[in-house]
C-alpha cells in the first residue's frame, strides 16, 4: 500500500491523498486487522489505536468520501491560479464561480438567481429557508452511496447536517473574506484577451 501525504502547506495535495487513501481502503483496514495477529504488542501501541479507532468507525470513510467529492471545486479553483502569467483579470469571476458553486450544494437555486459578487455576499446562507432540505444537498453520488452502506439510516440526518455545516463554515468564511465587493478587481475583467 502506497500512501500519499498531504501537506498543510501545499493545498492541492489534499484531493490526491484523500481519493488515494479511499482506493487503498480495504487494504489499510486489513492491514490494521491483521497487524496485531503478527504482533501482540502493537495493541498497547498509542498510534496503533489510535487509527485503528478511525479506521472501525465507518462514519469516517463517508468524511473521507465527501471530501473527495468536495474538494474538486477547490482543486478547480487553486489550479486556475497555478498557470503562468497575469490571472488578474479573472479573478473576480473565477471568485464568483467558487461561491456559486460551493452556495448551490445547499442553497435552494432561486437564492442564487443571476447574484454575481457583492450580490453573493450579502445571501443570508444560515436562514432556514433559502436552503434546501438536507436530502436534495448536492453531496457527491459518492458520498451518497457511502453514506447508505456505511451508516444506519437513523445517523443520516446527523451526518447530513455535518455537511451541511461544513457548507455553511465554508461559505460564511468566504463571504467574509473574498474581496466580492471589490470594484477595481471586477473592473479588470476587461482585460482579459
Amino acid at each position: 500500500v502506497f500512501l500519499l501525504r498531504h501537506v498543510p502547506s501545499r493545498w492541492l495535495t489534499l484531493q490526491p491523498a484523500v481519493i488515494r487513501i479511499l482506493e487503498q481502503w480495504p487494504a489499510i483496514v486489513s492491514y490494521f486487522q491483521q497487524l496485531p495477529k503478527d504482533d501482540k504488542l502493537v495493541e498497547k501501541n498509542n498510534n496503533y489505536k489510535a487509527v485503528r479507532q478511525l479506521l472501525d468507525n465507518s462514519a469516517v470513510l463517508v468524511q473521507l468520501q465527501f471530501i473527495a467529492d468536495i474538494a474538486p471545486l477547490f482543486t478547480e479553483f487553486l489550479e486556475l491560479f497555478q498557470r503562468r502569467g497575469p490571472m488578474v483579470h479573472v479573478l473576480h469571476m473565477a471568485l464568483c464561480d467558487l461561491m456559486t458553486k460551493l452556495m448551490l450544494r445547499f442553497l435552494k437555486t432561486d437564492v442564487l438567481s443571476k447574484k454575481t459578487g457583492d450580490q453573493l455576499c450579502e445571501i443570508e446562507v444560515d436562514i432556514v429557508r433559502n436552503m434546501r432540505n438536507l436530502e436534495e444537498m448536492e453531496i457527491g453520488e459518492a458520498t451518497r452511496n457511502a453514506m447508505s452502506t456505511n451508516i444506519k439510516k437513523e445517523k443520516h440526518k446527523t451526518m447530513l447536517m455535518e455537511m451541511r455545516s461544513f457548507f455553511l463554515s465554508s461559505v460564511k468564511h468566504l463571504q467574509t473574506k473574498l474581496p466580492l465587493r471589490n470594484q477595481i478587481l471586477k473592473a479588470l475583467e476587461c482585460l482579459k484577451p
